[in-house]
């Protein structure tokens, strides 16, 4: 009887399907650039923005690293991605854009270096970071910004949300194109004093007009009330 036991046993095992796992390779990739936007403060979470894409349908966009180098104030960043090796590949460009939240930084000029494969890249963009001039989170209150879309023209762009209070009002919307193709949007809003104010949900939308801004291809960093900017890369 135990004979025939193990003998069932090992024909089991020997019949036991082969199960292959299918693991993605991880590999370092370069984006095409990097933005800086503006504005940043030592009292704020600075970011910078990766603009790339990967070449075909077998990468997936991976984990995002970096480490600051305080002392010569350098911010190192390395992209990843998840490459499926064997099996069919569509040659299709997939553009991908990732922000990069670097927390609270010092004061100063930092440069923004690329690792790739333990090599480091020349200084690729700069992002300065002042001194905060105010106690306050920002210096003004921002609308709690949760979308953005593009209108029928591809002039305006539309922003949207909800204020959570009865009392809050838009105030106007600052832009500002800066020099290193970034387009910094500051939706300014007030909180009226009065004695009725309300905890409600009002939906609210606001555009900016973008018609007289040159073609190129720009980063919107558009400031939000819980500090969580929304950045889109577009082409206008």
């Amino acid at each position: 009887m135990i004979f025939v036991t193990l003998a069932l046993g090992m024909a089991f095992a020997a019949a036991a399907p082969h199960i292959e796992v299918f693991q993605p390779a991880t590999v370092d990739i370069l984006p095409d650039r990097v933005f800086t936007p503006l504005g940043f403060d030592d009292n704020d979470n600075a970011q910078v923005v990766l603009d790339g894409s990967l070449s075909d349908t077998c990468y997936k966009l991976g984990p995002t690293q970096f480490r600051v180098e305080h002392a010569s104030h350098k911010i190192f960043v390395r992209q990843q991605a998840f490459y499926y090796p064997g099996g069919w590949c569509a040659d299709v460009r997939i553009p991908y854009v990732q922000t990069v939240n670097l927390g609270i930084l010092q004061p100063g000029r930092y440069e923004v270096l690329l690792e790739q494969n333990g090599k480091t890249t020349k200084p690729v963009a700069t992002l300065p970071v002042a001194v905060a001039r105010t106690k306050s989170p920002d210096d003004f209150l921002y609308a709690p910004i949760t979308e953005t879309h593009f209108d029928s023209a591809r002039v305006n762009l539309v922003l949207g949300g909800f204020f959570t209070n009865s009392c809050m009002v838009f105030n106007h919307v600052k832009t500002h194109v800066l020099d290193n193709q970034v387009i910094e949007i500051l939706p300014i809003v007030d909180l009226e004093r009065a004695l009725n104010c309300a905890q409600v949900a009002n939906e609210f939308s606001v555009s900016v007009s973008l018609k007289n801004i040159p073609h190129g291809r720009y980063l919107l960093h558009i400031r939000s009330l819980n500090g969580q900017a929304i950045n889109r890369v577009v082409e206008l």
